[in-house]
């Protein structure tokens, strides 16, 4: 009888245990998606505003598309707009107020700024500049975070709106300014590093210490670069950065043909005969540029026949 009775017991205990596991499953779940729709005060109805005004910017901008910073500074326009409002001015800030090729899939505009950034820091900076090559690191992507996202996420939300304020209303060469001014802030901090690692671990977090608008805004007036300056600073990385594209393209362009027969060696110099081996082979063409070329079809495509000869040097047909 009193086996029976522990039994019973026990089934019912294991009952009430599992029923207990099972309501408390069922509270983190949903406590888990409570917190994942209602973080940070964001709520399910923001969210679709959110990808409203995201869905919006891609129809009217197909060249740009989505890119993955315009949803940070999309959702500080939503805190303080209307989503139609919100939507009118994130597509004047990628129009007018940043750079062309900022929100581009390359990401040029934003790029090219990050190198810009990195010769005014040499410059105006010093000591900071000095550190980083000492570390064989720099600002690029940090830097790059900050300029996408126009410093939401980097510094404080109170600041962010006042340094917006300052891009809207003279440009987009005003994100220097802020950059320049946030590293004077934080010299100390970066300078202290030992190794790439603090370096990273600092310059993620770098804004969260300021918290004095006044005491950012004496910093930002501190570093004011001419526009002019500024700008012939980014034509000049532009280029460069476009060049160096153009480059890459051509390079991979004249790889397109299968490594069989794209292999090619160099002949000797103009003024010398060319090898014995070379000049006996009746089947080697010869492109202007003294390479051997494998032969072409009357459609222009490489033939299928020819390969290279590893022992020769030359393609052969």
């Amino acid at each position: 009888k009193r086996r029976g009775d522990g039994a019973q017991a026990w089934s019912r205990a294991e009952k009430s245990r599992e029923k207990l596991v099972f309501r408390k499953k069922k509270q983190k779940k949903r406590r888990r998606r409570k917190l994942s729709v209602s973080c940070a005060g964001v709520t399910v109805s923001g969210i679709m505003q959110l990808k409203a005004v995201l869905c919006a910017l891609s129809r009217y901008r197909p060249d740009v598309g989505y890119c993955q910073c315009l949803n940070y500074v999309a959702a500080v326009l939503l805190l303080v707009c209307e989503p139609e409002t919100s939507f009118w001015i994130l597509a004047a800030i990628v129009d007018f107020v940043m750079p062309e090729g900022y929100f581009s899939g390359t990401l040029m505009g934003a790029v090219a700024d990050t190198r810009v950034l990195q010769t005014l820091v040499s410059k105006r900076l010093p000591v900071v500049a000095k550190h980083l090559i000492k570390l064989d690191t720099n600002l690029s992507a940090a830097s790059l975070q900050w300029f996408v996202c126009i410093f939401v996420g980097v510094i404080p939300i109170h600041l962010t709106m006042r340094v917006w304020d300052l891009v809207i209303v003279h440009g987009s060469h005003v994100l220097f300014w802020v950059a320049l001014a946030v590293l004077h802030l934080q010299q100390d901090r970066v300078i202290s590093t030992k190794n790439e690692g603090e370096f990273f671990n600092v310059i993620t977090t770098i804004g969260s210490g300021i918290e004095d608008e006044s005491e950012l805004m004496a910093a930002i007036l501190k570093f004011r670069i001419p526009k002019a300056t500024i700008a012939q600073l980014r034509t000049h990385e532009r280029e460069s950065l476009s060049f160096r594209l153009e480059t890459e393209s051509d390079d991979n362009g004249s790889s397109k043909v299968p490594n069989r027969h794209n292999r090619r060696t160099s002949t000797s110099n103009s003024g010398s005969s060319p090898r014995k081996d070379e000049t006996s082979n009746a089947g080697v063409s010869r492109s202007s540029s003294g390479h051997d070329e494998p032969p072409r079809d009357d459609d222009g495509k490489y033939r299928e026949d020819c390969f290279y000869d590893e022992r020769k040097g030359v393609t052969v047909w």
